[in-house]
């Protein structure tokens, strides 16, 4: 999810469980949601790490320390001293909803594709339920309905705030079913195609719950289809959008289209360069940080030689894929070096 969301997920809970009645000297309303809100934006501060190295940062940092649930009371003690010194109320009152800002945040991201390290220190591996898109227009408008009616309505404010969570509850598993559906149909396609063993995977995509990607990888060669499991048009068919943004929804079909593609390319001199790309040293943050690699393409010019790769994940029909990167060879010296594409993101 995008940090606002977080933030903004973060308040709300923040909100709910504030009690009716709030003791002498211990924090109220304002500074409960205050602490809730800057706890659900904490976890991303691992961004300011992406300026050591944006691939390193993808592959290791980004979800990982802050992101942690066996380092939550950590964080949350950190953002509640932050704001009991600035407050003069100490840091007790605060800790709570500073704990329950960070732990839906960790669990926003949990619902996504990326893969979050719920268990470092101990473990580096990912959780990741792909059930919701990490910009989810939706998912938002929940959370701001529940703040919204919280303060227009201050003495119902606890159970507005409880009903938005329900409900943003139930979204989220409607999500999971529409997954599931999703799942399935890709797991019919690798039958159908004599490939029982291979592994499927849906994808959710930006702008409509509806709108999903299927992957089916069998070693190195996967099929990707986007599909949509609802008639009508979606929220970004329906918006005012710029290109290329009003032909992406467009791409979704009712009946799934497959695509191949191999891992490194068709088979050639350009898909043996791009293998050796894929296995130098230099390029293991990209090896470990891609779910879904596939070659982007092969490029030269009059000195180096690259083969780019993306994953399948930050690929969107008609937008310049997110996080590309490559390997090139420099013909003049011999030597390798890492390079690194903007994609139709600002933060790519």
């Amino acid at each position: 999810m995008d940090t606002l969301t977080h933030a903004l997920s973060g308040a709300l809970l923040a909100r709910a469980a504030t009690p009716a009645r709030i003791s002498p000297g211990a924090p109220g309303v304002r500074g409960r949601v205050l602490a809730g809100f800057a706890g659900g934006a904490f976890p991303d501060i691992d961004f300011v790490m992406r300026g050591v190295d944006t691939l390193w940062y993808l592959s290791v940092v980004h979800q990982g320390a802050t992101h942690s649930l066996v380092l939550l009371p950590l964080w949350a003690l950190l953002v509640a001293w932050v704001i009991g010194r600035i407050s003069g109320l100490g840091w007790r009152g605060y800790f709570l909803p500073a704990a329950l800002g960070i732990g839906i945040h960790i669990a926003g991201d949990v619902i996504t594709a990326y893969g979050t390290m719920l268990l470092f220190p101990f473990s580096d591996w990912r959780a990741a339920l792909s059930w919701v898109y990490v910009i989810d227009p939706y998912f938002t408008l929940i959370i701001v309905a529940g703040l919204v009616a919280a303060w227009r309505w201050p003495r119902h404010a606890r159970a507005g705030s409880a009903a938005a969570l329900v409900v943003l509850v139930a979204y989220v598993g409607m999500q999971g079913m529409v997954h599931h559906r999703a799942q399935a149909v890709a797991e019919g396609f690798a039958e159908s195609m004599g490939l029982p063993e291979a592994g499927a995977e849906a994808l959710p995509q930006p702008f409509s719950p509806a709108h999903w990607m299927l992957v089916v990888s069998n070693d190195d060669l996967y099929y990707k289809a986007w599909v949509r499991f609802r008639d009508g048009r979606s929220l970004a068919e329906r918006l005012p959008l710029p290109d290329p943004f009003d032909e992406m929804s467009r791409q979704y079909a009712r009946e799934p289209v497959w695509h191949r593609a191999p891992r490194f390319g068709r088979e050639g001199e350009e898909s043996e360069f791009a293998r050796v790309a894929w296995d130098r040293d230099e390029f293991r943050h990209f090896r470990n940080f891609a779910r879904v690699p596939v070659l982007h393409e092969v490029t030269e010019d009059n000195r180096h030689l690259c083969a780019w790769f993306r994953d399948l994940r930050f690929t969107l029909p008609a937008l310049t894929p997110s996080f590309v990167f490559g390997m090139c060879f420099d013909t003049m010296d011999g030597t390798w070096h890492r390079e690194r594409r903007r994609g139709a993101m600002w933060l790519d």
